[in-house]
């Protein structure tokens, strides 16, 4: 797998892997975000359902922290915390998905720019052997298949894969026992239906 991700990454050039690399960072970040979000729900919730003695005992550091007498005043703070990661998050999604296609379609655009120059200064023989339309098609449309299809995908890919990851690591933390048992049961699952798909697919 290490070897296709740094054959995917080779594929872009040089003057682009810096941009490619600040997306990647961008993505982590909205995972962080994404995740932190959905994990301050639950803090709000059983700060506007629960009993103020509960809620007294368990988020006493935070209590003591934001210097809170009742639990309306922590439940408001709380709501604004998740107001504020909220925000964020959404601006940081804007700021990812925008970087993301701007990206593309500009890596798109040197991509048949290269191939384009590559072909004008071929040899007339060479030139001549492949048909204009097979050219054309190479230089719009596989080069963006490849910025798109490929580079793009991975980039969904790696977000995905980021958030599942963070995530993971906050179960972890709550419940450490309960989120391995729940993976193991998970990855088998995954395993034998994935398996039983790809036999399927073979068969036809």
């Amino acid at each position: 797998q290490m070897k296709k991700i740094k054959k995917i990454i080779l594929t872009i050039p040089e003057e682009f892997r810096g941009k490619f690399y600040l997306i990647l960072i961008v993505n982590f970040c909205v995972g962080i975000l994404e995740m932190l979000t959905i994990a301050s729900i639950l803090p709000l919730m059983i700060a506007l359902v629960g009993p103020q003695s509960f809620i007294s005992e368990n988020f006493s550091m935070l209590y003591n922290f934001f210097s809170v007498e009742t639990k309306d005043e922590f439940a408001l703070i709380l709501a604004l915390i998740m107001g504020l990661l909220a925000t964020i998050s959404v601006v940081f999604s804007i700021l990812n998905i925008w970087l993301t296609n701007k990206f593309i379609f500009t890596l798109g655009a040197e991509l048949s720019s290269k191939l384009f120059n590559y072909y004008m200064f071929l040899d007339l023989k060479s030139f001549m052997s492949e048909p204009t339309s097979e050219l054309v098609g190479k230089i719009l449309l596989q080069t963006q298949r490849c910025a798109d299809g490929v580079i793009g995908s991975f980039l969904i890919i790696f977000q995905k894969i980021s958030s599942i990851m963070i995530l993971t690591f906050l179960l972890l933390i709550v419940n450490f026992k309960v989120t391995i048992f729940s993976l193991l049961i998970l990855s088998l699952f995954y395993y034998f239906y994935f398996r039983n798909i790809k036999k399927k697919v073979s068969d036809l």
